[in-house]
């Protein structure tokens, strides 16, 4: 087979299982009290899947509705119930990346008169970022198994940690960022080791 042809291959199989990782991580939901409706429930009507969730959710919102220069990355409240859970520790400070990223896709399509719900935007988001780690974990996979295989494992890696711990979205839940994120950090540095090139070496690197 051509490279070209196995090229495009490639690119058809990366986009394929990335679509399938935005589908699939959609909002479970769980069973609610009316406490946690009233704490969790997104502006919608969807429930978000957890606290950490909401919380990322709700700085978004916050970000849209107090103006364009409310924006920062790192969100800091003395009196925030949300954020006992999330351990965020004396400082009361917790990034919020996603929050202020959401933002700013939101100010950047209401420019051009596109309107939409920061709570879903701040979803597809996540969902979207989390779909990017097929990237590295197919081209690692593909060199050492079949394609069968690689598609099966990049999948179960990337849906694997988020959907086996608290969240639906890897990059709304800490741990599961930080679990996901590290494997990416591994697997670069083997590539970076192995790799005979020294441009590969450097890309990986």
């Amino acid at each position: 087979m051509k490279t070209g042809n196995k090229l495009w291959i490639d690119v058809l199989i990366v986009v394929g299982m990335m679509a399938v990782v935005i589908l699939l991580c959609q909002p479970i939901g769980r069973k609610w009290n009316e406490t946690q409706k009233s704490m969790y429930i997104g502006e919608e009507g969807e429930y978000t899947v957890d606290p950490d969730s909401y919380f990322y959710i709700r700085i978004a919102k916050e970000y849209t509705e107090k103006g364009f220069s409310s924006i920062r990355l790192f969100y800091h409240s003395e009196e925030d119930e949300l954020k006992t859970p999330l351990h965020v520790g004396e400082t009361q400070k917790m990034p919020v990346l996603i929050s202020a990223m959401a933002a700013f896709i939101w100010y950047a399509l209401s420019f051009f008169g596109i309107h939409v719900g920061i709570y879903g935007l701040c979803l597809r988001l996540a969902s979207f970022i989390l779909a990017c780690f097929v990237i590295p974990l197919y081209l690692f996979l593909k060199k050492r198994v079949s394609i069968p295989a690689t598609v099966f494992g990049t999948l179960f890696v990337v849906l694997g940690i988020p959907f086996f711990r608290h969240s639906a979205y890897g990059f709304f839940d800490t741990d599961a960022f930080v679990g996901l994120f590290g494997i990416i950090i591994v697997l670069s540095f083997l590539e970076c080791v192995l790799a005979s090139d020294k441009k590969k070496q450097i890309l990986y690197g």
